[in-house]
């Protein structure tokens, strides 16, 4: 592992986090689209996942370019949850925003978001409204997050992010990086961000600066395209070897053990987990697919152990 960086004494107020694997066909891109951002007082960690692709020549050229880029690269392809973690553990701003390598944002996005932030002192996490765009960065459609849940109880955000999340686009948005650090982060299990967008609204609200300002790529070589459950495993965690994770099973549990930690009266705790407990009441089809998939995976992993 190596770091290239000419740090500073004085930390920025915020810092970006771009994680990357095999990302040379929009990382340029994206790179313009960070740097431009009006707030210029800023660091951005690019954390490579063993790129075998441009990637590398790439971001050794912006950090030699720009002092406000750093380049870490690992020794191997650890998972997106290292890498994105790892971006955090290097950061020094009070506020902290992930990037995907293929996204976009507007120039203001990082200054109007800081100074929500900055103004409204028991929000967590600031996030624009999300375009769609495709391989050309033509927009194709808009998303509705509908998560901005600004509620004073957290049991009220909680049911509320609980309820709504769909695409976790909030997740790329600026967060608090000492509330981030309390957190769970993203774990290496599929949906993890689900997770974390709920344990952070638990210390505090989320607030949507207006117009729709993050461009999210969505083209075929992006990792949430490819759907099969063994591709959403290794993106996570490429050193797994379970075949099946009981994905929802996983979710809930996690979102128990979130309750549990936060920092919460106990009314409030108790009132977080009725939610959760009718949530779980809500998605027992999907939990009961889960135990059926499971038990077929473990009647196969049988049968072939058996022939052996």
């Amino acid at each position: 592992m190596e770091q290239e960086h000419a740090t500073t004494s004085a930390a920025p107020p915020v810092s970006i986090g771009l994680p990357v694997f095999n990302g040379q066909q929009y990382l340029r891109e994206t790179l313009e689209s960070l740097l431009a951002q009006t707030c210029g007082d800023f660091e951005l960690i690019i954390t490579d996942n063993a790129s075998t692709d441009a990637t590398e020549e790439i971001c050794r050229g912006y950090a030699a370019r720009d002092r406000r880029v750093l380049y870490q690269r690992q020794e191997r392809n650890r998972g997106a949850a290292h890498n994105y973690n790892l971006a955090v553990e290097l950061a020094r701003g009070r506020f902290f925003k992930w990037n995907a390598d293929d996204d976009l944002i507007d120039p203001d996005v990082v200054e109007r978001c800081l100074a929500q932030l900055e103004e409204r002192h028991e929000a967590v996490l600031c996030y624009p409204q999300t375009r769609i765009i495709d391989a050309a960065s033509r927009v194709v459609s808009e998303y509705d997050d509908r998560i901005a849940a600004g509620a004073a109880r957290a049991s009220d955000r909680f049911l509320r992010v609980l309820s709504l999340t769909g695409e976790c686009n909030a997740v790329f948005g600026l967060i608090r990086r000492e509330v981030l650090l309390r957190t769970a982060r993203i774990a290496r299990y599929i949906g993890s961000d689900v997770v974390l967008l709920g344990e952070l609204c638990l210390y505090g609200g989320f607030h949507q600066i207006a117009g729709s300002c993050f461009y999210r790529r969505d083209h075929p070589a992006a990792s949430s395209s490819d759907k099969r459950y063994r591709r959403q495993i290794e993106f996570y965690d490429p050193g797994s070897r379970r075949r099946y994770l009981m994905t929802n099973w996983r979710h809930h549990f996690e979102f128990l053990r979130a309750i549990l930690r936060a920092p919460l009266p106990p009314a409030e705790k108790a009132r977080c987990t009725a939610h959760l407990a009718r949530h779980f009441f809500h998605v027992r089809r999907a939990l009961a697919r889960d135990v059926a998939v499971a038990a077929r995976c473990l009647c196969k992993r049988g049968k072939r152990h058996e022939a052996l």
